[in-house]
């Protein structure tokens, strides 16, 4: 079990699938986890399932990603009232289906802003702690189609690109100040409505908190 004792995650679409088996073992390790979620079904099921899992330390709040200047106001609210964020998970995304020529460039516009430019507001919101704090961990979840040339899901795998881009420039900057950044591929999986799964390794390795 990793120690994140002390450490605040802001988690978004943290409340499903990987987000809400992954939150879970944050809660166990010691982590206040901050999770932006929008599925009302899922949310109500993190917060049950959190009851056992030291609810205290879960804080879910229904937002709508595309705001991103409501975003902005969002996160700067809830680092006023509960501190700083030491770790970023990028994990939001809208993926529409259908074949390229009937995407309009709003539903492409739409599709980068939830997923990417959102995950830039909230890394930028956070960095200034982290920097101050001399540590951070900053996770983009990319995706398999990224790699796969999947069908009838440009936008989306155009947006797992960005993120992949991000995560290597982001890296490049910020390591000096001790935040590391990474992206990782989950391929296509099942929602995990029962306890069985645990953090997977490239999520344990980048928020280990061990100083480099």
């Amino acid at each position: 079990m990793i120690d994140m004792n002390g450490k605040t995650i802001l988690y978004t679409g943290g409340a499903g699938g990987l987000g809400l088996e992954t939150t879970m073992h944050f809660l166990d390790a010691g982590a206040r986890v901050v999770v932006i979620d929008r599925d009302a079904a899922k949310m109500a099921a993190l917060e049950e399932a959190a009851k056992a899992h030291h609810a205290e330390r879960l804080l879910v709040r229904d937002f709508d990603l595309a705001d991103l200047s409501g975003l902005k106001r969002e996160l700067d609210f809830l680092q006023e009232k509960h501190g700083g964020f030491d770790v970023v998970i990028n994990n939001a995304a809208i993926y529409p289906s259908k074949p390229f020529e009937d995407y309009t460039i709003e539903e492409h516009q739409l599709v980068q802003r939830v997923n990417v430019d959102a995950a830039i507001v909230c890394v930028q919101s956070a960095l200034p702690h982290m920097k101050a704090r001399q540590w951070g961990r900053i996770i983009n979840i990319a995706s398999i189609t990224l790699y796969g040339g999947w069908a009838m899901l440009s936008p989306y795998v155009q947006s797992k690109g960005a993120l992949v881009g991000l995560a290597r420039a982001w890296a490049r900057e910020f390591g000096p100040y001790g935040v590391t950044v990474n992206a990782i591929s989950p391929a296509p999986f099942r929602p995990t409505p029962k306890r069985s799964i645990r953090i997977p390794k490239a999520i344990r390795a980048t928020c280990s908190i061990t100083r480099r």
